[in-house]
């Protein structure tokens, strides 16, 4: 199992997204301490009752274009939230790039699709792996993104549901001693719903906040 997936939920932002909070990765967060591994973010098992369903009855299911060697391809959503979808995949697929090498991780390829706290978490997360001599091998999980609620043409939510490779999965590792990091087994298996706010700054979609939910196992 990754520990991309079972530390995500320990440094993602608990705050609803609706407040513009912060982050999809995506994806793999673990924290904004120099240790990657010493974490002292709260888990989120649930969306605040104030804010609205991110998986409300609006949700559209994903569909996976022909295969990229560039990364995780774009899925076909709904129109309203394509063009936020292609965007927080750009930023997954530049992330995990950031992940195979954080010493020389090219933040700005990141930061040009974050805002707020998301930018300060994600930066944080890079940059303590790299203090922390850690890294990620192996392939990355498929996000299998589709589109939450649309709140405004400026303002949406899109939900992913990732999937780990069984046969090569996304690790990590210290880069000094080449051996794999320690997962311990969660209480609920992965994978974990994760939704992301997205907002559109300037005319360019940047993700907000990042919500895990590792109360129960996503189906996507």
């Amino acid at each position: 199992m990754s520990r991309r997936v079972v530390t995500l939920a320990m440094a993602a932002c608990a705050v609803p997204a609706m407040a513009a909070c912060s982050s999809s990765s995506g994806t793999h967060v673990q924290s904004l301490s120099p240790s990657p591994s010493a974490s002292t973010s709260s888990t989120t098992s649930s969306t605040s009752s104030s804010s609205p369903d991110p998986t409300s009855s609006s949700s559209s299911t994903s569909s996976s274009a022909p295969t990229s060697s560039k990364g995780v391809p774009t899925p076909t959503v709904t129109p309203p939230a394509q063009s936020a979808a292609a965007a927080y995949i750009s930023f997954y697929n530049a992330l995990n790039v950031a992940d195979r090498d954080p010493a020389h991780a090219d933040l700005a390829s990141i930061n040009r699709y974050l805002t707020g706290k998301a930018l300060e978490l994600f930066d944080g997360v890079i940059t303590g792996q790299a203090k922390a001599h850690l890294a990620y091998r192996g392939t990355p999980e498929q996000p299998r993104v589709s589109a939450g609620q649309i709140i405004s043409p400026t303002f949406l939510f899109l939900s992913s549901c990732p999937l780990a490779s069984r046969t090569d999965p996304f690790v990590q590792y210290d880069v000094k001693t080449g051996k794999s990091v320690p997962v311990s087994k969660p209480a609920v298996p992965p994978p974990w719903r994760r939704t992301i706010s997205m907002k559109k700054v300037d005319g360019s979609w940047k993700i907000t906040d990042f919500l895990v939910d590792a109360s129960k196992t996503c189906i996507a």
